[in-house]
């Protein structure tokens, strides 16, 4: 197995038991994941910051703004 595949599972099976747990918020355990693939090298920074211009992102983050502030209220 190749060191990339390695550490994607790694990070994967990390990221699921992070999620599993609720101990540290979606968003927190999300963009370590993202930046752990960065930095070990297997993914480039053009690629990990593509998806944040995608207007369906840009959408659910919105929605995540508003729920927060119905919630607040």
């Amino acid at each position: 197995m190749s060191f990339e595949l390695v550490v994607t599972l790694l990070v994967l099976g990390g990221l699921v038991l992070a999620l599993l747990q609720e101990r540290i918020s979606a968003e927190i355990v999300m963009l370590t994941a993202l930046l752990l693939l960065l930095g070990f090298g297997v993914i480039d920074a053009k690629t990990a910051f593509k998806g944040f211009s995608n207007g369906s992102v840009l959408m659910i983050a919105a929605m995540f703004v508003v729920g927060a502030g119905l919630s607040a209220t």
